[in-house]
């Protein structure tokens, strides 16, 4: 299976007969080149599931940031939106991306450049719902 990364970079992965600690230390790798989201797209192609590659891919806080990253598509904009809004309840954005900076430091500063962004991507997705956000929590009950 071939990846490219956002700088151009293809890379040819094969996990067909390595060994689970082989597969760990190329996912351990893959997370440091690519990071969670790009990898979150390989592992779903690998299984098939083509269609969920991009929702994967550009669902990361951070996304909105790099134009080549950042949601295109409803349903695109929609799973980003969603994980900005879902932790073990929904919560108000500005929470969850303080508790994503807090368990990932190493992004702090990008995850809190990307809050404004956020906020403007979740304003343009709920502009298509029936409901806003200060109604999602209760809608979901």
């Amino acid at each position: 299976m071939q990846i490219a990364t956002p700088e151009g970079v293809t890379l040819e992965v094969t996990l067909a007969g390595a060994g689970s600690r082989a597969a760990a230390a190329l996912v351990d790798l893959i997370i440091q080149v690519l990071g969670a989201a790009l990898l979150s797209g390989l592992v779903l192609a690998a299984e098939g599931l083509e269609p969920c590659v991009e929702l994967a891919r550009r669902h990361a806080i951070y996304c909105v940031l790099d134009p080549a990253l950042a949601p295109r598509t409803f349903a695109e904009k929609l799973v980003y939106v969603a994980d900005r809004r879902g932790g073990q309840a929904v919560e108000p954005l500005e929470e969850r991306a303080l508790d994503t900076a807090r368990r990932n430091p190493k992004y702090a500063a990008d995850i809190k450049r990307a809050v404004p962004l956020a906020k403007e991507l979740e304003l343009e997705v709920f502009a298509e719902l029936r409901f806003g956000p200060d109604e999602l929590a209760e809608r979901v009950r």
